[in-house]
């Protein structure tokens, strides 16, 4: 076979390019001046022992570009407790000790490369003396709908280090707080650097997050 014409070449290099500037263009559309909105949610139990309300966080923009992005941030929210089956592990339990949880979202980045959002949930049992909270983030890359793990940030082999900074700060900052290990922190960005949020139930809000900056970062980030 001999070497391919210039317009059967051009043909095939056309449809890359353009998807390369729609991908680009997506980002900006998506990113400059759209912002985002919060949306409410209602989830019960058949039963209705079990109640999640709450919201989660959408990208304004052109639903061809943001759905991706969408879907993925409100999975993340919606999908995280099914209610019927959280009540089918005791429905004794919940039948006379109903459960209520509030789902609130705090956009920590918009810009045209990342969403990044922290999700706090309050969950309270009808007969408990206090709530139990919880904490989760997620960070999605906006040009190609990745949803980022610490480690696409992070030089190799460098957790080690990453969980010695945290624990530095949190000792320092909250010397009570339960540090355990990195496996039990998850993270969002800010403008300035990075939200690491400890996954362990507790009921201080403040105590569970640590914020470290990029520059404090320098040595192990990519």
């Amino acid at each position: 076979m001999g070497p391919k014409s210039p317009a059967r070449h051009s043909r095939e290099v056309y449809p890359l390019k353009m998807r390369a500037l729609v991908a680009i263009l997506a980002v900006f559309l998506v990113a400059a001046g759209a912002g985002y909105s919060k949306v409410k949610f209602e989830l019960k139990s058949k039963t209705g022992y079990v109640v999640i309300t709450g919201e989660y966080p959408q990208v304004n923009g052109d639903p061809k570009w943001t759905r991706p992005i969408n879907d993925k941030l409100k999975a993340f929210v919606v999908n995280f407790r099914n209610p019927d089956k959280f009540e089918a592990e005791d429905p004794e339990f919940y039948k006379g000790n109903h459960y209520t949880e509030e789902v609130t979202c705090d956009v920590t980045l918009l810009d045209k490369n990342y969403i990044s959002a922290q999700i706090f949930r309050m969950g309270m049992l009808q007969q408990a003396a206090h709530p139990s909270n919880e904490f989760a983030g997620i960070t999605i890359n906006l040009a190609n709908g990745k949803v980022m793990t610490i480690k696409d940030f992070l030089k190799p082999n460098s957790e080690k280090k990453l969980f010695e900074k945290i624990a530095a700060r949190s000792l320092k900052e909250a010397p009570d707080m339960p540090i355990d290990d990195h496996k039990v922190w998850d993270f969002v960005l800010t403008k300035d650097g990075v939200r690491f949020i400890n996954l362990v139930e507790g009921h201080a809000v403040s105590s569970y997050t640590v914020d470290l900056t990029w520059k404090e970062l320098a040595d192990i980030k990519k």
